[in-house]
């Protein structure tokens, strides 16, 4: 992994170095690119994963993940822009017109790698169709959460497949489809119950991640939060107000301490960790279904850490 981990990193500056030509995006870009190295490379990883076990030799499969890692990083970017909730991230602290056109440049650089690197025209053409449609399907759910309007857990379940759950459909399914010449969509729905955990298991972290994110004090409808609402009742019906009206009872002033004990009264984060273990159950049972995966299961796990216990149980 940690080889892996080098490749694609080595070739995200390339990428970047090759494409801005303009001293203020190329130093922006390597700036932004560090950042995003201080996290695991996973999709990036995931897409070179898939393209080995589905017997893939080139090394250009590391060119084409690090075109996925800037296309995650300018989707992040967009993201902290558009919501304003991670002050300490490099691109939250220039100007905003500036670090909306890196990310513009990475996400068209990100493009740009899969057609330098793939030569065969058919495969790329399958390729740009796979990325451009789970990208889209990111952008339109990504408009639905900046909406901020979703009604209940069953609606935010249907936003965050398309907002997240579709990031990892394209990074598995474009290393199959490398490899294989033509789209797995066995990977791809096992990818998308994948991508559906780990966003649940961001939900979680993020409730009680008061100093960054703050979703309850922002009022953002995340999975839990969304819970908390529908089953809230008594004195505690404040806070299903304050998230439909942003209004707060004059006796009532939002604390940590306060909001985390409503939370283990009602059982938001066991909720959203049960909801996450049905989404690994699909996904184990359609992974071992695929001859490719025989016997990495574990490998699998343990290197993307998707098994519940890993995310927070």
């Amino acid at each position: 992994m940690e080889q892996v981990k080098k490749q694609i990193e080595q070739n995200m500056h390339e990428l970047s170095d090759l494409y801005f030509r303009t001293a203020p995006m190329r130093a922006y870009a390597h700036q932004f690119i560090s950042e995003k190295l201080l996290e695991p490379q996973i999709f990036g990883a995931l897409t070179v994963w898939h393209y080995h076990r589905f017997g893939g030799t080139e090394d250009s499969i590391y060119r084409v993940a690090a075109g996925v890692e800037l296309l995650i990083l300018s989707s992040d970017i967009l993201d902290d822009l558009q919501d304003q909730d991670a002050p300490s991230m490099p691109w939250m602290q220039i100007p905003p017109a500036e670090a909306l056109n890196v990310a513009v440049g990475l996400l068209l650089v990100g493009q740009q790698s899969l057609i330098q690197s793939l030569h065969e025209p058919s495969i790329r053409l399958s390729a740009l169709e796979l990325v451009q449609d789970k990208l889209l399907c990111s952008l339109n759910g990504q408009m639905t959460d900046l909406q901020n309007d979703v009604e209940d857990t069953d609606k935010y379940l249907e936003m965050i497949k398309e907002k997240s759950a579709s990031l990892f459909v394209m990074a598995c399914g474009l290393g199959a489809l490398m490899a294989s010449g033509e789209r797995h969509y066995l990977v791809e729905e096992y990818a998308e119950y994948m991508g559906l955990s780990a966003q649940l298991n961001n939900d979680c972290q993020d409730i009680f991640n008061w100093s960054e994110k703050g979703d309850f004090k922002r009022r953002k409808r995340t999975f839990p939060i969304l819970y908390l609402m529908e089953c809230v009742e008594g004195e505690n019906l404040w806070l299903k107000t304050y998230m439909e009206e942003g209004q707060l009872p004059p006796d009532i002033n939002i604390k940590f301490d306060i909001f985390k004990a409503i939370c283990e009264q009602y059982g938001a984060i066991l909720f959203a960790q049960v909801q996450m273990r049905m989404y690994f159950h699909e996904f184990s049972k359609r992974f071992e279904s695929i001859p490719e995966n025989k016997g990495y299961m574990e490998e699998f796990l343990l290197t993307f850490a998707v098994a519940p216990e890993t995310l927070g149980a």
